[in-house]
């Protein structure tokens, strides 16, 4: 079974996708991030330089929910 939309809430929080080139919100806490490998065939290492990228960018207790796939 192929799932092709996102889940757009979680706890109450709009889930935004991390995009290490946008502005991040004025309040980034107000968000769950989505961090996704640049395609389905990525290797593993492109998501962990989405995850790096993330937690350089995002201050860590402003980062309540992160959701991780494709």
């Amino acid at each position: 079974m192929t799932i092709s939309t996102h889940v757009t809430a979680f706890d109450g929080l709009p889930i935004v996708r991390f995009d290490r080139e946008a502005e991040l919100p004025a309040d980034p806490s107000a968000v769950a991030w989505r961090v996704e490998a640049p395609d389905y065939d990525s290797a593993p290492e492109d998501l962990a330089a989405e995850l790096d990228a993330l937690l350089s960018r995002v201050p860590a207790d402003a980062d309540r929910y992160t959701a991780v796939g494709e």
